[in-house]
């Protein structure tokens, strides 16, 4: 029997709360593996951050609607992951002028997580993920625009046609400066890579 421990992420409505503690119990033969026992396997913190899905879309509270800027991107580059390791660590503070970024989570080798402040406030991520014969560089925005004279709070947005085209342009803006990034870092990378071989 394998068990899972969830955390406790029950919210009001919830229709089968969980509480710390609670485990979740399935057998290997329900996953479709026939690995033994009782081993115990976390659930990946990506799973157990999920708002529940059960609920109508008109009754999410405004703290668990998506953010208005949720951009992801990918990159391939074609070099060493120790190569852009290194890249990204030496200029993502560059990057994004009018953000202030401050690391919450580096996770090393795969990449590096911030809690955004400024023009937008959220959270962006960069993860490296090896896939040869290089890198995939995924880089994910989600944030929003903040109130005028504030660094941290957010802008009620209008659901007006002139709202719509302002976060329309800033998501445009926020694409291309990243897509200019990931391009210049991707053509430099495979530059020096291709002199190196």
């Amino acid at each position: 029997m394998m068990e899972f421990t969830l955390r406790d992420d029950s919210r009001p409505g919830d229709q089968n709360p969980r509480t710390r503690g609670e485990v979740l119990r399935r057998t290997w033969g329900d996953i479709g593996g026939d690995i033994g026992g009782d081993a115990a396997v976390p659930i990946p913190w990506h799973a157990t951050d999920m708002p529940s899905t059960h609920k109508a879309l008109d009754q999410v509270p405004t703290g668990e609607r998506a953010p208005i800027l949720d951009i992801v991107d990918e990159t391939f580059i074609r070099a060493r992951r120790d190569d852009v390791v290194m890249a990204v660590r030496e200029r993502w503070a560059t990057w994004w002028p009018s953000l202030t970024l401050e690391v919450y989570m580096d996770r090393g080798c795969d990449g590096m997580r911030w809690t955004v402040t400024g023009d937008v406030v959220g959270s962006a991520e960069i993860w490296l993920e090896e896939h040869p014969p290089g890198v995939l560089l995924h880089h994910y925005l989600r944030a929003d625009p903040t109130r005028p004279g504030s660094t941290y709070e957010p802008r009620a947005v209008g659901s007006s046609a002139r709202a719509q085209r302002q976060i329309a342009r800033l998501r445009r803006r926020y694409v291309h400066a990243w897509k200019k990034i990931a391009w210049s870092l991707k053509d430099e990378l495979e530059r020096d890579a291709r002199q190196h071989r």
